[in-house]
């Protein structure tokens, strides 16, 4: 628990009365007190009383707490690189499609090319059975 010490301002501010009375309250109920560098008496809060003004003090803050703020930043980056990752994942599925349509055609052109060339063999091997039956008659 971290150690809170407060001047008499600040202690009447916390228990609600004026200065003077903070001061009594916290000697009647034997609170260390200190005089500080600035040359300012201030009283330490015993464990009770300090949590109690921790949690005070957080629930005046008008935003949220820092965890909370690092948290939702958190959550917008991991939003903003769930976006990149869906375009990213996109323009893979877009390449995957153009290259199937290029293999495609690529095989398309070979098969063809082929049937050409199946085509070209054939009309020779006719040819040449042709010529071989002329010569034998």
């Amino acid at each position: 628990m971290p150690q809170v010490w407060l001047d008499e301002e600040e202690l009447g501010e916390f228990l609600g009365c004026d200065p003077i009375s903070a001061r009594h309250q916290a000697i009647q109920s034997n609170w260390h007190r200190r005089i500080s560098a600035d040359s300012v008496m201030r009283y330490h809060l015993p464990p009770h009383a300090a949590l109690r003004y921790v949690l005070l003090n957080a629930e005046a803050q008008q935003g949220p707490p820092r965890d909370a703020v690092l948290f939702e930043r958190a959550l917008e980056e991991i939003a903003g690189l769930e976006r990149k990752l869906a375009i990213a994942e996109e323009a893979i599925a877009s390449m995957r499609r153009e290259l199937d349509l290029v293999s495609e055609n690529s095989t398309d052109l070979m098969v063809s090319a082929l049937r050409q060339a199946a085509d070209e063999m054939r009309r020779g091997i006719m040819a040449e059975e042709e010529r071989q039956r002329r010569t034998a008659a």
